[in-house]
């Protein structure tokens, strides 16, 4: 808890504190044997504001509540910051608990909880649980809160850890589990209220009075008292009337528009007047101001004072219908805007009216209506011209898609293969350690010198030695001028535990302290070479200095030429697999983006199928009066080929008569030629007996 305090707490900030399960200063007369009864020593500053909220009705207690999952004297967005310390495994129904925490929370307030992860039974009255880190962030995220840092120790067979599993969000780092005969140790969660959705903001009161109800029912049912037996009946009425509130979103353009940063205030009441003040002094260059009135409902909001320093702003309703000075707010796409500010902005004073719209609209918003119809027959019209294009675009869509589809069962069997091999990596790994379990240890002492190049390249070495004993070590810094820091590295192949019990240089007693490093009593736990010991405050003249430590292994002694061989493939395996998982979850993304397409581009295809429909209806229509036509066409074509039979027995008729007469023709020439050769050759007689 004091970690969590050093690292997240700004003493210059008025701070109001509340802790869970915290008893009062009367606590030790009340007969109870734990000793740890609240956190009241490590909050004593004269800004913060510690309180103590606890079922247990001991003297001095701030809030004493009848069951730890409905506070009713906690009003809500009450701390700035709530703590619980080994409270949680004492509560039987601690995810109801977690939903109050959210509910007491300020916007962007802190949580801590620690919570033992093992250890015998202690009941207080009762003991039912024990955590671990995944379970702690999981219990942040059910209830809306964002996951800053979790971790888990533990203790093997009374010795301090040599491995902490760690993690931080978004880090990645790789944890190394070698969890073994645990005792008692402790789970750690530090999470944030993080601003949520109205919609999401409603369901979480919502499962919360849910919670509630029921846990009052089953108690009331198991008592045998009758009427109350109907709370249950009435469930689902009570969580449909749960009470709707309201989201004010200020967006502020610094220079890269108005979607990035913004300032939020829940009212929790869709109608009222209500007066608002943002402090704007942190952000510098401010263009222009977006006013959003987040809800899922449609309502009606003017602004009736907007005012900067001794400057009254306006701001014009954008996207938005008006009536009556009222703007009309029914989609995210209506808000409020405001473009000319002064120079300077430190804080913004607003006054709303806001009330709900629970009824039509009046005829005066009829022809935006119209007009809006009139744009949508518009583009069901230019959809027909798309059909081609969209058919085109969906067989490209269906190959795109098979081709990611091969891409991902490649990944995934390329993910397979990298199990495979961190699996055998992690064996050869353990291997390595057995066998070098009983071999000895060396030590390297480091000392970094910062002579303003920042602490990291001049240093002085020491060693190797055993890394089991007590030491006395000196350094000549004389010849490196003004020394502004010092950073003391003990280098080893084990973990280490290390104390330092004096640091002298000629006449000033300094004071390293250990950075990223677990403490176990006066002992600093090092574990890797991010864990080190510094000094900042020195002397102008430092020539010499004079270390006097104490160093021994954590659990085993391993030889640093062979057990980093065995690490670092375990190391560069891991790398791999989480790299191969990045490249399934992208690829997953891509395939989960293209089959959205292909079924945007399948609705399209159904609803122009609809329309085809109805096409093919008429063509159809058209077809029958085709088929009467041909019809009637093929009877006339029928009549025709009949008389054109008729015609063609008359002309074979009209034919033989022809050959009758011309053959009578011939008899005619050839007799009418004999009767004209005979009187010729006579006279031709005639004329040759006259020669």
């Amino acid at each position: 808890m004091q970690r969590f305090r050093d690292r997240y707490l700004d003493k210059q900030s008025n701070l109001t504190i509340l802790d869970i399960g915290g008893h009062g200063p009367g606590f030790a007369t009340t007969g109870y044997s734990d000793p740890d009864g609240s956190y009241a020593d490590l909050f004593t500053h004269k800004n913060w504001n510690y309180k103590t909220l606890n079922p247990a009705n001991d003297p001095g207690v701030d809030f004493y509540v009848e069951n730890a999952f409905d506070w009713q004297n906690v009003p809500g967005d009450y701390a700035d910051v709530v703590i619980s310390g080994q409270t949680f495994e004492h509560i039987d129904f601690f995810w109801i608990t977690m939903l109050e925490i959210r509910r007491v929370l300020k916007p962007g307030g802190l949580l801590c909880i620690i919570a033992p992860s093992g250890g015998e039974e202690h009941k207080y009255p009762l003991d039912c649980y024990r955590f671990y880190a995944d379970g702690m962030a999981a219990l942040a995220r059910s209830s809306g809160l964002a996951v800053l840092e979790v971790q888990t120790d533990y203790v093997y067979d009374g010795v301090p850890p040599d491995s902490i599993l760690y993690l931080k969000e978004n880090t990645g780092a790789p944890m190394l589990d070698m969890h073994t005969g645990c005792q008692f140790g402790d789970s750690m969660l530090i999470a944030q209220k993080s601003p949520l959705l109205p919609d999401t903001e409603k369901l979480l009161h919502s499962l919360h009075q849910n919670h509630v109800l029921v846990l009052s029912a089953l108690k009331n049912n198991a008592a045998g008292d009758i009427a109350e037996k109907r709370t249950i009946n009435r469930l689902p009425a009570l969580c449909e009337n749960t009470e709707h509130f309201l989201t004010v979103r200020l967006y502020l353009d610094t220079g890269k528009g108005l979607a990035k940063t913004y300032l939020d205030q829940n009212l929790f009441s869709p109608s009222g007047s209500f007066n608002l003040n943002f402090d704007l002094s942190k952000y510098e260059g401010i263009r222009a101001l977006r006013l959003d009135i987040l809800s899922d409902f449609v309502q009606t909001v003017r602004i009736n004072r907007a005012k900067a320093a001794k400057h009254k702003l306006f701001f014009s309703p954008e996207n938005c219908l008006t009536r009556n000075g009222w703007a009309i707010l029914s989609n995210d796409a209506a808000y409020f805007t405001c473009s000319t500010l002064p120079d300077i902005l430190d804080v913004l004073s607003l006054r709303l009216e806001v009330k709900s719209t629970k009824t039509t609209y009046s005829n005066d918003l009829l022809p935006q209506a119209a007009q809006a119809l009139a744009t949508t027959q518009a583009q069901l019209a230019g959809t027909e011209g798309q059909l081609a294009t969209t058919q085109a675009q969906l067989a490209g869509t269906e190959g795109q898609l098979a081709t990611t589809q091969a891409q991902l069962a490649g990944t995934e069997g390329q993910l397979a293969t990298t199990q495979a091999q961190l699996a055998g990596t992690e064996g050869q790994l353990a291997t390595t350690q057995e066998r070098l379990a009983d071999a000895e240890g060396r030590l390297t002492a480091r000392l970094y010198l910062d002579i303003g190049n920042g602490v990291g390249e001049t240093y002085l070495e020491q060693g190797p030695f055993s890394p089991n004993g007590s030491y006395n070590l000196t350094f000549d810094l004389s010849g490196y001028g003004r020394i502004t820091a010092l950073r003391l590295d003990l280098l080893s192949s084990a973990v280490l535990l290390a104390r330092l019990n004096k640091a002298n240089d000629t006449t000033h007693n300094l004071a390293f302290s250990p950075e990223n490093c677990l403490t176990w009593d006066d002992w600093a736990i090092l574990s890797n070479d991010a864990s080190y010991f510094i000094c900042s405050a020195l002397p102008n003249t430092l020539d010499a200095l004079s270390l006097e430590f104490e160093v021994k292994l954590a659990k085993t002694t391993y030889r640093d030429d062979l057990l980093p061989l065995a690490a670092q493939a375990f190391v560069i395996t891991q790398t791999q697999f989480t790299g191969t998982e990045k490249q399934l979850a992208y690829t997953k993304e891509q395939l989960a983006a293209t089959q959205t397409k292909l079924a945007y581009a399948e609705e399209q295809l159904a609803a122009t199928q609809t329309k085809l429909v109805s096409t093919e209806e008429q063509f159809a229509a058209v077809q029958t009066k085709l088929v009467e036509l041909l019809t009637s066409a093929q009877t006339k074509l029928a009549s025709t080929e009949e008389l054109l039979v008729a015609t063609r027995i008359r002309l074979a008729g009209t034919e033989e008569q022809l050959a009758e007469i011309a053959e009578n023709l011939t008899k005619m020439l050839t007799s009418l030629s004999w009767r004209v050769t005979a009187p010729l050759r006579s006279l031709a007689a005639l004329m040759r007996k006259f020669l």
